[in-house]
């Protein structure tokens, strides 16, 4: 026998040692494996879960923007309507409003809200004074409908 097969075999003999196998601590590896086995069943079932209530809230957020697509269009065709039956700078500025209104409509039909988020967060940072602004404005107004 060499001196690294000798020195190994003595490892393992003082390792067996120090550390007997008894029947309770196997069925403690096994409980222990078991409850690892448990854990990872839970982890996946909260991950899954996560994952199904995401979609669940972007999906419902896609619809909300395909509502709002909806009655921007419906407000553009009304404020149309209106400045066909006006005349002068009141008939101007409603076409301009019809058409800035569809423009939003087109602009909400063709992205999706993770999209929309995205595009938020770069005027934002882009214009942190006029998001703050309109944040304040729609607070202000969304306060006065409430009442």
């Amino acid at each position: 026998m060499s001196i690294a097969a000798w020195l190994s075999w003595e490892h393992l003999v003082s390792h067996v040692r120090s550390n007997p196998v008894t029947t309770e601590s196997r069925s403690s590896n096994r409980t222990d494996d078991a409850r690892e086995g448990e854990s990872f069943d839970v982890k996946e079932a909260a991950s899954e879960a996560k994952s199904a209530a995401q979609e669940r809230v972007v999906a419902g957020a896609d619809a909300g923007v395909g509502k709002a697509a909806d009655g921007f269009g419906a407000a553009a065709e009304k404020m149309r309507d209106r400045a066909d039956q006006d005349d002068g700078l009141r008939s101007t500025l409603e076409t301009k409003a019809a058409d800035a209104m569809e423009k939003t409509a087109g602009y909400l039909k063709d992205r999706d809200s993770n999209e929309l988020v995205k595009d938020l967060e770069e005027f934002v940072k882009a214009h942190p004074i006029q998001a703050a602004l309109g944040a304040l404005a729609a607070g202000y107004f969304l306060g006065k409908i409430a009442r």
